[in-house]
């Protein structure tokens, strides 16, 4: 992707969590959907004109959706233990993304299937 122009957008959804009741390590997760969108590109303008049309942007349009599993990770610590893990740094977040659609897939699969991501310490 490369380009002067770009756009994006992304829409969470946090799920009620079905492990919650069963003590602090069951709290300890966060379930959710997510949804992406994106483009990046050359929009037309000049003369003569040069780059994308309108439509030529909805062509290449980006997009992928899926589930979200996020661990908080200094949950799992002895509640002694959390004040002085915190002074050391912000103890990240493990996520775990699955897009289980994608518009446009790079990996030769088709627009449906089983892909992850690992992130570690995102906060968005």
């Amino acid at each position: 992707l490369n380009g002067n122009d770009m756009f994006g957008f992304n829409a969470d959804l946090k799920l009620p969590n079905p492990f919650a009741s069963l003590g602090s390590f069951g709290a300890s997760f966060e379930f959710g959907l997510f949804t992406d969108a994106g483009w990046a590109g050359n929009i037309e303008f000049g003369d003569p004109p040069t780059g994308e049309t309108g439509s030529e942007i909805l062509k290449h349009i980006l997009t992928d959706a899926g589930v979200t599993v996020k661990a908080n990770i200094l949950s799992w610590l002895p509640s002694e233990l959390h004040g002085v893990a915190q002074e050391y740094g912000h103890i990240p977040t493990i996520s775990f993304y699955f897009p289980l659609y994608l518009n446009h897939p790079f990996d030769g699969k088709g627009n449906f299937a089983f892909r992850y991501v690992i992130g570690l310490g995102t906060t968005f």
